[in-house]
């Protein structure tokens, strides 16, 4: 398929939509506007996609925006019909850069878009899905539906879930993170995802764990995990205590043999607020713990208790973990 024309009515349209989502007044009625609109036609996927593009890589040229100072022709000339959608991008491109810097810090806007359930930081929730089968999410977690009359499919946008399938129904039932693939034998399962690792375990039943389009699978039953890297093959893990598996959904965060490092990062997915750490963590004991994710500074807190961190309290519930005297 060739390229879109930046001048086409998908690619303006979607320039529009891009506008509004980076405007920061973004409501549910407009999210549903614009997944709508992404529904119709694979064309406006694509459009959406151009111009979110063009517009996270607008940031760079802000500063050079900011100084650059427009040179006096020497002719003025009349601007022609024809270079109408020019003149609009001359009067634009400044406000795209600004707004492409706010495009560019808030990734939520995107997950939105995709989304049909999704939780922020701090927040973990269970949902029933059309199939009764129980969904929960761990903060800061998404996903997908895509249900047919063939099969029950949630791809797991970013974060962790844990579902109880419902089998009353006769779809076979798959969670797809990365390019990987779990499939539900009468089953209670976990599935996380972290950057380009997803980790997958059994509470109830078994599952199946393949790459897509791959003919092995792994088969997994209660108390084994097993994980794989986007692009690598499925690699088994040693056994869980089911008890341990998506303990969150209870208010417990259980840590096992985590570097500090991985640890911190995992307390503040539940806070509401950010949380720096600038400290080299490399070298210190690795972490196995029990925590609530209910009171997660707490947890910062004994955490870094003995191990030389000290942890400042900034303005809108920041926190910051330095290397402090021993």
């Amino acid at each position: 398929m060739s390229a879109q024309s930046s001048q086409s009515s998908a690619r303006i349209k979607a320039r529009e939509w891009v506008i509004v989502l980076a405007s920061g007044h973004t409501s549910p009625q407009s999210i549903a506007a614009v997944k709508a609109w992404l529904a119709e036609a694979e064309e406006h996927r694509q459009a959406f996609d151009a111009e979110r593009q063009l517009w996270q890589e607008l940031h760079l040229f802000e500063q050079v925006l900011a100084q650059a100072e427009p040179q006096p022709r020497c002719r003025p000339v009349q601007p022609r019909r024809a270079w109408k959608p020019a003149k609009r991008w001359a009067f634009a491109l400044p406000v795209m850069a600004a707004l492409g810097v706010a495009l560019f810090f808030a990734p939520d806007i995107m997950l939105h878009l995709r989304a049909d359930y999704l939780t922020h930081a701090g927040e973990v929730a269970t949902y029933t899905l059309p199939d009764g089968t129980s969904l929960a999410l761990d903060a800061q977690s998404a996903v997908a539906l895509h249900f047919s009359p063939t099969e029950r499919r949630v791809e797991l946008l970013a974060g962790r879930l844990w579902v109880d399938v419902q089998h009353q129904d006769t779809r076979p039932f798959r969670v797809v993170a990365a390019d990987g693939v779990t499939q539900d034998v009468g089953t209670a399962f976990f599935v996380g995802q972290d950057k380009n690792r997803v980790d997958i375990a059994v509470t109830q039943g078994r599952v199946l764990v393949g790459k897509q389009d791959a003919a092995m699978q792994t088969d997994l039953q209660v108390g084994q995990a097993a994980h794989y890297l986007r692009g690598g093959a499925v690699m088994r893990d040693p056994a869980v205590d089911p008890e341990d598996i998506a303990a969150w959904r209870y208010g417990e965060l259980v840590i096992r043999n985590q570097s500090v490092a991985d640890a911190l990062r995992l307390i503040a997915r539940y806070r509401r607020g950010p949380t720096w750490v600038w400290a080299n963590t490399a070298g210190m004991d690795r972490v196995d713990a029990v925590l609530r994710n209910d009171h997660p500074d707490d947890a910062i807190l004994s955490l870094i208790n003995g191990r030389g961190l000290k942890l400042t309290h900034l303005p809108g519930n920041g926190l910051l973990i330095t290397s402090g005297s021993r």
